[in-house]
């Protein structure tokens, strides 16, 4: 298998720079499998590498399907200031997992691991690799000078660096941090089907729970995919995960869990507001506007309904490549 790679495990691009300096200037010369050694310019925060001198990293990613990593400008930006050439492994989401166990079985390994998830990259991966000293410890980087946004996320609240630590006092991984009033698009924004929407005549979306169940009514009633079928989806997810989030804001609740609302701390499950949410749930799913499925099926088994062109409202990343495996199919 040729020499063994540490892998770093993270959360964020800009902090590719961290297994140079872990590594202590220490690459594997592509194409060889030997390592050399490499300048690292202490002196400031950009360019990583000295002038002259060449790195290249492999970061694997899961590929979602709407861009080449290549051709994102922000890494485009990320290697042209820190001087460290970056190639990417990005094997489809669906597979991710699949592909990243083969890589450690293999030892065929990437540099970074960026995205994965703590599906993909397991706390007991973690403690496992990092033990076997395949995964490198990154605690002694979270420091004002190397990472100082996360640092002062941790100071700022110290059980980040406390839910990141495994038993054996090392942290592998760095998370995915939510703080500000977007945090929850990465779970999946909610997405009407404009195509139904036209195939309607709605002109003005929902404001209301009580227009959006309106309009979820049409969907069910009226063939809004033109296919003769009462084959239509309203609403779907799986197991609730990203709906929930945006729901509940329509009954003041913004997590499924303790909240602070003018320095008064409530666990939300518990609260009227929390009931009427429920409520609302159930009458969706009673009147067959909530997929009967939502329990049960996979993210797969959810886009595949969306590329048949059943789902009027659903929560996804992509949904220009639902929109457009049904032009493909029509």
């Amino acid at each position: 298998m040729g020499l063994k790679k540490k892998l770093l495990g993270m959360a964020g691009v800009a902090l590719c720079s961290i297994l140079v300096l872990g590594a202590c200037g220490n690459s594997s010369d592509e194409g060889t499998g030997e390592k050399k050694e490499v300048a690292i310019n202490h002196d400031s925060q950009f360019p990583i590498i000295k002038e002259g001198e060449e790195l290249t990293l492999n970061i694997m990613a899961p590929g979602v399907g709407m861009a080449e990593w290549e051709d994102m400008p922000t890494l485009q930006d990320y290697q042209e200031k820190t001087g460290i050439k970056l190639t990417y492994t990005t094997p489809p989401s669906a597979d991710f997992s699949t592909k990243l166990n083969l890589a450690f079985a293999s030892g065929d390994l990437p540099d970074i691991v960026y995205g994965a998830g703590s599906q993909a990259l397991t706390a007991s991966m973690e403690i496992d690799y990092g033990s076997q000293g395949i995964l490198l410890p990154l605690e002694e980087y979270i420091t004002p000078e190397i990472m100082p946004n996360l640092y002062a996320l941790t100071q700022e609240d110290p059980s980040i660096l406390k839910s990141i630590t495994t038993p054996d006092g090392h942290i592998y991984s760095l998370p995915m941090i939510s703080r500000n009033a977007t945090s929850i698009w990465w779970q999946g924004p909610m997405w009407y089907n404009g195509t139904w929407l036209d195939n309607l005549g709605v002109s003005e979306l929902p404001k209301t729970t009580e227009e959006l169940q309106e309009l979820l009514t049409r969907f069910k009633d009226e063939d809004p995919n033109g296919n003769g079928q009462a084959d239509e989806i309203p609403l779907t997810d799986v197991d609730m995960n990203s709906t929930r989030v945006w729901l509940m804001a329509a009954f003041g609740l913004r997590t499924r869990g303790i909240q602070v609302d003018d320095d008064v701390v409530s666990y939300t499950p518990t609260s009227e507001n929390y009931k009427a949410f429920l409520e609302y749930m159930n009458t969706l799913y009673d009147e067959g506007l909530l997929d009967k499925e939502v329990y049960g099926q996979s993210d797969e088994q959810k886009k595949a309904k969306g590329e048949n062109n059943q789902l009027g409202f659903l929560p996804t990343i992509s949904a220009s490549l639902l929109l457009a495996a049904v032009r493909q199919r029509q």
